[in-house]
């Protein structure tokens, strides 16, 4: 299954971009961009429009350029594209083919960008290869009451991804938090396994700031994940019950992330969704415990063909949080990125704020974080100490390699403000 775009008129006719997992292409005249149209075509913006592939799906939202971005002759700001639209900016038209047996049930709508953005990784890759592709269905309900061994007790939290129940084993033994994903697509049976196969890889990462990871499965079609259950309230909760949060408090949780990531780092996991949401805190007012939940779960999620298309949900969000390599090297997660999100997270607990002044549509946003420099924390909170503003600042550099290499050694540069 892949999706195809290729060059069928302009400077680079001939040219083809093949895409055969998750993955976002830019496309303009600037250096960030995938696919860079020579400085003679005029008409193209120097990032013109960005395509979001997760075949057979297939995106595109023009990045509000001078001269705009048409599918089959239709002037749109986005449009979900079918096997053979033809994509047309300034002098070059790109033709779209997508090679998979369901082409025919794919449809195209044109509509204006929503309010809103996610994005997120790309787990490991299975190299064995699993032959059934029956498709499994979705059914109307599963029942709120039961969800595969599990009994349910009530609803405690709902995110990007799903549900998450507070529920018990039906051989009985302590609570455990229950998420449950429905897949966005129809999803084969065959994409059903590849994606329970690579969550299992999450049951070997066991650290004390890092939520226990118990079993996946599938219930009629519907995900769930067992973890373990504990009750903090999450960051943001914080963050909105006490408004900015004080510097000790603030550098403690950001620190006990790090730690987390370091010990992860070091067996070569990758987060890439860290934000106030997934980090649960306990204060009781003599002691802080941090947790970080959804360790790899979005990444291996948004990698897998189930979740569809996914630069939506609220800008406030992942986007909010991630480097803008995650834009621009979508496939590819580094530890350092993560170390940009600890930053960005630590920036909104000492704020209250995010780290820029996102618009409401998806071009606007995606060029704030591919092009603009966040809102000085200063600006923000001006009493904070200089040494602190410094530390912040480096973990928030565009360039990877300009960013703490490690999470200890950022973690040794917050030392003192606890």
């Amino acid at each position: 299954m892949k999706v195809e775009l290729k060059v069928i008129s302009g400077p680079h006719e001939g040219q083809a971009f093949q895409f055969d997992s998750h993955d976002t292409f830019l496309v303009g005249r600037g250096p960030q961009a995938h696919f860079r149209l020579p400085k003679k075509d005029s008409f193209f913006s120097r990032l013109h429009f960005m395509v979001e592939v997760n075949p057979p799906h297939c995106r595109l939202t023009d990045l509000e350029s001078t001269n705009g971005t048409l599918v089959n002759n239709h002037r749109v700001e986005q449009a979900d594209l079918k096997n053979g639209d033809i994509l047309r900016g300034g002098k070059t038209q790109i033709r779209v083919r997508i090679q998979d047996d369901d082409i025919r049930a794919t449809r195209r709508q044109v509509a204006p960008p929503p309010g809103s953005i996610d994005t997120s990784g790309e787990g490991p890759k299975v190299a064995e290869a699993i032959k059934s592709e029956t498709p499994v269905p979705t059914p109307a309900s599963v029942s709120p009451l039961e969800i595969g061994p599990y009994q349910v007790e009530r609803e405690i939290g709902r995110g990007g991804m799903g549900v998450v129940y507070l529920a018990r084993h039906s051989s009985g033994g302590d609570p455990i938090a229950l998420k449950t994903i429905r897949p966005d697509i129809q999803a084969s049976e065959r994409d059903i396994k590849l994606f329970l196969r690579e969550s299992q890889v999450l049951q070997s990462l066991t650290h004390p700031q890092i939520i226990r990871f118990i079993e996946v499965g599938q219930d009629q079609g519907q995900l769930y994940f067992a973890m373990e259950y504990v009750p903090f309230r999450n960051a943001a909760q914080l963050l909105a019950e006490r408004g900015p949060l004080p510097i000790p408090l603030a550098v403690t949780i950001a620190s006990q992330v790090l730690e987390a990531l370091e010990h992860a780092h070091a067996q070569r996991y990758v987060h890439r969704d860290i934000k106030p949401e997934n980090v649960l805190v306990n204060d009781d007012g003599s002691d802080v415990q941090t947790k970080l939940a959804d360790f790899g779960l979005a990444r291996i999620y948004q990698a897998s063909r189930m979740s569809g298309i996914t630069m939506q949900g609220d800008a406030g969000g992942s986007l909010a949080f991630a480097p803008p390599e995650h834009l621009t090297n979508y496939r590819n997660a580094t530890p350092v990125g993560d170390l940009y999100s600890v930053g960005a997270m630590l920036y909104t607990l000492l704020t209250g704020t995010l780290i820029y002044d996102f618009p409401d549509s998806v071009a606007k946003a995606v060029l704030m974080v591919l092009q603009s420099d966040p809102v000085p924390i200063t600006e923000r909170r001006p009493d904070l100490p200089s040494r602190l503003v410094d530390t912040i600042n480096k973990s928030l550099q565009r360039e990877p390699a300009s960013r703490f290499e490690t999470a200890a050694e950022m973690r040794a540069a917050l030392v003192g403000w606890t």
